[in-house]
């Protein structure tokens, strides 16, 4: 009856946001983590307890970090908290039920995105192919790479992209082209590679991690090759 439909809506807002705790207030993950890591198949040494912890030492903005723990953590809002209740669909695609494995691997209005990440990673951490792309996104897909300074690049990359696009339509803005999409996600990895430029300034490993996409010169590093975009210079001096 409509008292069973009820709770089942209710049971469905509150599992989202719900964490249990055991007695010494240690937080469980919750049944939607739980549901998450098995549908992301991912690797056994690519544990929850691994990602937070990786995520605590990401030198990513507060907000993309933020963001990127709800999603691990499984208490991104869901529909009916983007809906103001009304129902509980993707916030994005409005087709099927929210949850954080359709947005990250079903939802249409993220194809772009996931389209260029399989793009970058295939030349800068090419253990990922297009099945782990999930995997890789939330733990890094295995604990060997996880904490590569390519893989936290790309993936803090993915997820201010996925906040960007998740925010602009539940404020009811219009999606972003194709061409858009990916112009912001090259954007963001040349500022990742700059911030990284910054931190180990002449450490042979720079070069060798971004050699795909960077070319040094007297100095200034430029950006080439960066996924269907047009070779362009953006560079820094290293004094």
């Amino acid at each position: 009856g409509l008292g069973d439909v009820y709770k089942r809506q209710v049971h469905g807002r509150r599992s989202r946001w719900t964490h249990a705790r055991t007695p010494g207030q240690e937080v469980r993950p919750t049944e939607n983590a739980t549901r998450l890591w098995v549908q992301l198949q991912a690797h056994s040494t690519a544990t929850i307890a691994h990602a937070m912890r990786t995520l605590r030492h990401t030198r990513w903005s507060v907000a993309v970090k933020n963001f990127a723990w709800s999603c691990t953590a499984g208490c991104l809002p869901n529909g009916y908290a983007c809906s103001g209740g009304v129902n509980n669909l993707c916030p994005m695609c409005g087709t099927e039920e929210q949850t954080v494995y359709h947005e990250l691997a079903k939802c249409t209005e993220l194809r772009h995105a996931r389209r260029w990440l399989r793009e970058a990673a295939a030349v800068l951490v090419p253990e990922v192919d297009k099945e782990s792309v999930p995997s890789f996104v939330i733990a890094g897909q295995h604990k060997s790479i996880a904490r590569k300074r390519a893989t936290l690049a790309l993936r803090g990359c993915f997820f201010a992209q996925w906040r960007a696009q998740r925010s602009a339509a539940i404020h009811g803005r219009q999606p972003r082209s194709r061409g858009k999409i990916r112009d912001a996600l090259n954007k963001r990895l040349q500022a990742a590679i700059l911030r990284d430029w910054v931190r180990c300034h002449g450490q042979h490993g720079f070069e060798r991690r971004w050699r795909s996409y960077i070319e040094i010169t007297d100095g200034i590093v430029g950006f080439v090759n960066l996924p269907l975009s047009k070779n362009r210079k953006v560079g820094t001096s290293g004094d």
